[in-house]
């Protein structure tokens, strides 16, 4: 399966939010 635009894949898919046990650092995770 090829993914068309797969920078907008990224961007509906997931949430730019800080990582559980360092929060300064952020990064693009899906959502569980």
């Amino acid at each position: 399966m090829a993914i068309p635009d797969p920078s907008a894949f990224i961007l509906a898919n997931t949430r730019f939010q800080p990582v559980p046990h360092a929060p300064e650092i952020s990064l693009w995770l899906a959502d569980e």
